[in-house]
């Protein structure tokens, strides 16, 4: 059990109270890992994005908050702090990592980061000595880094990837290769059009990272503020991406409880597909509120 706050104003003149919100896992819960990626699965560079795509963050946020992250220590360092709103696991043979950063738990693998998450935290549990408000979690999103998301492909149900038209040629951490023949696509809302329907970013990127942009063949290209339909052959600075899921088939089961595979394979393979081509880490560093 976590504890977050919540603001609450329930007059103009009154002024504004925080409610403790208890976070709790439910009965049923679902591991997804959650990535953004380029052509060439880059996720990081010098520790961090050599990207900026606003959307992507907001995505990373609604996809994870008030829920349960784990993530690797490298990808904690370079947050810099636990993730508000959310219960933080992390997954570290360091356990001194609870002195250095406020509101984490430290586990020594990714089989006891999962087990931790579908139980609550009795030791953290608070007297609300007026109210407070319980949020169940249904989820638990996997945010990297590049090793902890190769072992968690055996656990998770769901991927959620930020594919990224760019390659990166200088990046150094990279998401694993996937069997695409394991899952299946499934279009986000936002893009009902179809599959090959991209957002463009307008946004500055970082200086200092290079960035590889080949053109985009057949696809339709939506400003990401207006949603106006732009020429394709006459894109101005910036970035294109999409938001994909990706449900585990039915009958390629992941890990289950008892530590065993049924079906899961998270083994490289040369043809990778949708997930390949392009998927963060809103992992390795997401700049996050």
């Amino acid at each position: 059990m976590t504890q977050t706050t919540e603001t609450t104003d329930n007059s103009s003149a009154a002024k504004p109270t925080t409610v403790p919100v208890l976070l709790v896992p439910s009965h049923k819960i679902d591991v997804q890992l959650v990535v953004a990626c380029g052509l060439d699965r880059a996720i990081g560079e010098r520790g961090t994005m050599p990207w900026y795509v606003p959307d992507d963050l907001s995505h990373f946020k609604e996809l994870t908050l008030r829920s349960c992250v784990i993530m690797g220590r490298k990808t904690l360092e370079s947050i810099g702090k636990a993730l508000p709103h959310r219960r933080n696991i992390v997954v570290s043979s360091d356990f001194t990592l609870k002195d250095r950063f406020a509101n984490i738990e430290v586990v020594s693998s990714l089989p006891l980061a999962i087990e931790r998450a579908k139980i609550a935290r009795p030791w953290a549990e608070v007297r609300c000595e007026e109210r407070c408000r319980v949020h169940y979690y249904h989820t638990v999103s996997i945010i990297g880094g590049a090793q902890l998301f190769a072992e968690a492909l055996n656990y998770a149900n769901t991927l959620q990837v930020t594919q990224l038209w760019a390659r990166f040629p200088h990046a150094d951490t990279f998401f694993p290769e996937v069997e695409r023949k394991n899952w299946r696509w499934e279009c986000m809302p936002q893009q009902c059009a179809g599959r090959d329907t991209f957002f463009f970013c307008a946004a500055p990127q970082p200086e200092g990272f290079a960035q590889e942009i080949p053109p985009l063949d057949e696809a339709i290209v939506q400003d990401s503020r207006t949603g106006e339909v732009l020429d394709r052959e006459h894109l101005p600075q910036g970035l294109c991406y999409r938001f994909s899921t990706f449900r585990r088939k039915k009958e390629m089961r992941p890990v289950d409880d008892a530590g065993t595979e049924s079906g899961a394979n998270a083994s490289v393979s040369a043809e990778t597909a949708d997930v390949a081509e392009a998927g963060t880490s809103s992992a390795e560093a997401p700049q996050e509120a």
